[in-house]
């Protein structure tokens, strides 16, 4: 089972770098394209309740309550402009927006979006008697509370490339026309930031206002890349 950084945004996940990068999997993230939507299958239907919130505690040790603070003192200001520098780095984005996820100033879902790149975690979920078991084995009855599991990992962390901009069956064709009218240049991580937020809100504004979903989606994507922007503005600006 693999659950990525979708609805456990709080986790820190960062830890240990993983050592690998896959690029060939659509991360969860991504909705189907603009006027071509298509309705996935919950693993879990709406009716059923397994915590898993509390399965990737127990698997982390951190608490998922905890809200992302937004906010960074003198002393971390400097130290990432010391490690990172102004000058906007592709290939050290990961690295660097996990960290700051890491220490609580943006949510793992943040570093996400803002860096393109996305962490997945292998687990399987343990039987009372500590042996991998079916999740199905533990779906609450309408009623009762949910069922607390354990999990362990099965792998390592995997960060994964998302290429809703490079799949046709994602949002290539409106990336590559929103690019085309595009004419900020991408030097500072406040410009990439700023590309992501105004890409985001490019897609809202070409998508039906009648789907309320990806209406909310871009909201919510928009809403969190602005708190980012303004976390680089405090370290960088």
């Amino acid at each position: 089972m693999y659950i990525e950084n979708t609805g456990a945004a709080a986790n820190n996940l960062y830890g240990n770098r993983p050592s690998k990068k896959s690029d060939g999997t659509v991360p969860e993230f991504v909705i189907p394209p603009i006027g071509e939507q298509q309705t996935e299958s919950p693993a879990v239907s709406n009716g059923s309740a397994v915590d898993l919130v509390s399965a990737m505690e127990s698997m982390t040790g951190k608490a998922a309550a905890n809200e992302p603070s937004y906010s960074v003192t003198d002393e971390e200001a400097e130290y990432f402009r010391e490690k990172y520098g102004d000058t906007y780095n592709e290939s050290m984005a990961d690295e660097f927006y996990y960290e700051l996820a890491d220490k609580g100033i943006i949510s793992e879902n943040d570093a996400g979006y803002a860096s393109g790149t996305f962490v997945v975690i292998p687990i399987e979920i343990l039987g009372p008697d500590g042996r991998p078991a079916n999740l199905n084995d533990y779906i609450s009855v309408p009623g009762y509370a949910p069922v607390h599991v354990k999990t362990r990992q099965t792998g390592s962390k995997v960060f994964i490339n998302d290429v809703s901009r490079t799949d046709e069956n994602a949002y290539k064709r409106e990336w590559e026309r929103f690019k085309s009218g595009y004419n900020r240049e991408i030097i500072t991580w406040e410009d990439a930031v700023q590309e992501s937020l105004d890409f985001e809100r490019y897609l809202k504004d070409n998508s039906d206002g009648r789907d309320l979903p990806s209406q909310w989606h871009f909201d919510r994507v928009s809403e969190n890349l602005e708190k980012t922007k303004n976390v680089i503005f405090q370290i960088f600006g």
